[in-house]
């Protein structure tokens, strides 16, 4: 078997591999994942490898397809993007951009068209941009939490590596 059909394998089986930090982990059912443990070791450094590479695949993907740049530039900015983060910590990003969004739209009196077009242009943006993106929406409620009169915190403070 090879390491292709192993992920496609733990897959339909409901465990979920990815790499965090350089080390291979995987999530599931204890049964399933008792069961895949040991051909998960064994091909640990081929795993990690193939997961390095499709999340560069993908990255690269995006940058040519949504930010319209050209294959050389794309590779270039993926190179720079390393290490590349795991799909949860995407995930959990988008969703705090996505309530940075709503509460900076609520705290400055966006009407509803507008909301709705700040969050379509968020849909449509890069991987690469949204730590950018989380950043500014934060120091923006940031800088209206000091100069607003309200006792109230606007935003909670996030931290990513970036």
């Amino acid at each position: 078997m090879n390491v292709i059909e192993l992920m496609r394998d733990c897959r339909l089986s409901g465990l979920t591999v990815f790499t965090l930090d350089g080390k291979l982990i995987a999530r599931g059912n204890d049964i399933v994942l008792e069961r895949f443990k040991p051909l998960l070791k064994i091909r640990k450094a081929e795993i990690i490898d193939y997961l390095y590479k499709i999340g560069v695949n993908d990255l690269i993907r995006d940058f040519i397809e949504i930010d319209g740049m050209s294959e050389d530039d794309a590779r270039a900015l993926a190179s720079a993007c390393e290490p590349l983060r795991p799909e949860h910590e995407w995930v959990t990003m988008i969703k705090q951009l996505d309530e940075l969004i709503d509460t900076y739209g609520r705290v400055i009196g966006l009407p509803a068209d507008a909301m709705a077009r700040l969050h379509e242009i968020r849909m449509r943006q890069s991987l690469a941009s949204i730590p950018a993106s989380l950043a500014w929406f934060q120091n923006e409620l940031i800088n209206l939490e000091n100069t607003s009169k309200q006792s109230v915190k606007l935003v909670p403070r996030l931290r990513w590596k970036i």
